[in-house]
C-alpha cells in the first residue's frame, strides 16, 4: 500500500461521521423547537463540507458537486431561523437587566423576532423537503465506504485531482489545502481590515471558517503547530461572529421599525428601537476594533510549511 493510505482512511472515516451527524440532526431541525440543533447542524454542514473539500480536492465529479451545493444550501436553508434564535437568546438576557421604556422596546422586538422566526422555520422545512438529504447522505455514504472517496464517481471518466494526490506523500497533500485556505484568508482578512465594508467583513468571517475547520482536520492528525493556530482562529471567528450577529439584529429591527405605518401609529416605540439601533452600533464597532487587533502572527508562529511538515508516524495513531 502506498504511503498515507492509513491516513486516507481515518480522513475518510471523519468525512464519515460528520455526514451521519448531520442526518441524525434533520429531524431536530425540521422539528423546529430546538435552536441548539440548528446551531449543530449548520456547524455540522460546514465540517462536512471542510472534510469532503479536503478529502477530493478540486475539481470534483460531478455527482460530489451536486451533493456539496446542497449541503450547502441545506445550511443556507436555516440561517434565518438561527439568526432569529441568536437574536432572541440576546433579547431574553437583555430583558433580565432592563427597566422602563427600554424594557418595553425589547419586548415589542421580541415579538416581532419571534413571529419572523415562525415564518422563517416554515420556509426552511419546506425547503430542506425539496433538498431531500437524504438523498444527498446516501451518494455520499457510498462514495466514503468505498476504498477510493477522492477518485470520480462517475463510470469511464478520468479521475480527479484528488486521486492524484493518493499518490503524492500525504504531507504534500495537507500542504496544498492549507496553502489554499490560508491564501484566501490572508486575502480577504487584509481587504476587511480597516473597511467598515459589510461584504467585505462578510468574507472576511467565511474565510476564518473555512481556516478553522480546515485546521481541526490537521489538528486531528496530530500535525505540529494545529492547535495553538486554531485557539486564534476559535477567537477571531467569535469577534467576527458576534459582530455577524450585532449586524442581523439591526437589519430586523430596522425592518420592524419600517412595517407600513409603524411610525404613524407607534412612533414612542419607534424612537426606543431607534435607541437600540445605536446602541448595537456601538457595539459592533467594538467588536469590530477587537478583531482588527487580531493579526495573522496571533493564528501561530509557524509557516504553513512547518503546519504540514510532519511524520505519517506520529500523525497517525494505530
Amino acid at each position: 500500500m502506498p504511503d498515507g493510505t492509513l491516513a486516507w482512511d481515518r480522513a475518510r472515516k471523519l468525512a464519515l461521521r460528520r455526514l451521519n451527524r448531520m442526518i441524525r440532526l434533520e429531524p431536530k431541525i425540521l422539528r423546529g423547537d430546538d435552536p441548539d440543533a440548528i446551531h449543530d447542524f449548520r456547524v455540522a454542514s460546514r465540517r462536512l463540507q471542510s472534510a469532503l473539500d479536503f478529502l477530493m480536492g478540486s475539481p470534483r465529479a460531478a455527482g460530489i458537486r451536486k451533493a456539496r451545493r446542497k449541503i450547502k444550501r441545506c445550511r443556507k436553508a436555516c440561517s434565518a431561523v438561527r439568526n432569529c434564535d441568536v437574536f432572541i437568546q440576546r433579547i431574553e438576557k437583555a430583558l433580565t437587566r432592563t427597566r422602563g421604556p427600554c424594557r418595553e422596546a425589547w419586548e415589542a422586538v421580541l415579538d416581532y423576532v419571534r413571529e419572523r422566526r415562525r415564518k422563517a422555520h416554515a420556509k426552511a422545512s419546506k425547503k430542506l423537503g425539496k433538498l431531500n438529504f437524504a438523498q444527498v447522505y446516501t451518494l455520499l455514504r457510498t462514495h466514503l465506504e468505498s476504498d477510493t472517496p477522492h477518485m470520480s464517481m462517475e463510470p469511464g471518466s478520468e479521475l480527479s485531482e484528488g486521486s492524484q494526490g493518493r499518490e503524492a506523500p500525504f504531507q504534500n497533500w495537507i500542504f496544498e489545502r492549507l496553502n489554499q485556505a490560508r491564501t484566501n484568508f490572508e486575502k480577504y482578512f487584509a481587504r476587511a481590515q480597516g473597511s467598515s465594508d459589510v461584504q467585505a467583513i462578510h468574507r472576511a468571517r467565511i474565510a476564518t471558517k473555512k481556516l478553522r475547520y480546515l485546521m481541526e482536520i490537521l489538528d486531528h492528525f496530530g500535525v505540529q503547530g494545529s492547535r495553538p493556530a486554531l485557539t486564534r482562529l476559535r477567537e477571531l471567528q467569535q469577534h467576527l461572529g458576534d459582530w455577524h450577529d450585532l449586524e442581523v439584529a439591526e437589519q430586523m429591527m430596522e425592518d420592524m421599525i419600517a412595517q407600513p405605518d409603524f411610525l404613524r401609529e407607534r412612533l414612542n416605540l419607534a424612537m426606543q428601537v431607534l435607541r437600540l439601533i445605536a446602541q448595537t452600533r456601538k457595539a459592533k464597532s467594538r467588536l469590530l476594533a477587537r478583531a482588527r487587533e487580531w493579526t495573522l502572527a496571533g493564528a501561530g508562529d509557524e509557516a504553513p510549511d512547518q503546519w504540514a511538515s510532519f511524520s505519517l508516524k506520529c500523525g497517525i495513531n494505530h
